[in-house]
């Protein structure tokens, strides 16, 4: 199952010292944007239980980018998806980071997520 979601906000990374009001905005607004891109996938099949999940970024350039800090990033998006699905993300775990090649017109995250087999 994968959802597509802009790259997180640079006032999320963990490097960045930002404002607490501005940072509190983007984690509410990038959880309920996870929600709402959940709820579209989720419309056809019925709630898998996640065992992990690979975060795949299309960036804007070749610059090399740090993966702790995209998976730290993208905290308040897999905060959403655990609300949408109802479980508790702490078990989750982080299988990798896969960038792809980049792209100036569309950069954007891909969350994969790997579900239990039966």
């Amino acid at each position: 199952m994968r959802i597509r979601l802009p790259l997180p906000a640079r006032c999320l990374s963990p490097n960045v010292r930002s404002h607490w009001a501005v940072k509190s905005r983007a984690v509410k607004s990038h959880r309920e944007r996870a929600r709402r891109e959940c709820f579209k996938v989720l419309k056809d099949i019925r709630k898998p239980i996640i065992v992990g999940y690979i975060l795949r970024p299309t960036y804007v350039s070749k610059r090399i980018h740090d993966a702790d800090n995209l998976v730290s990033s993208a905290k308040s998006y897999l905060d959403g998806i655990a609300d949408t699905f109802g479980q508790d993300d702490s078990t989750w775990r982080c299988l990798g980071v896969e960038p792809a090649p980049p792209d100036k017109t569309d950069p954007h995250l891909i969350i994969e997520l790997v579900t239990e087999e039966f």
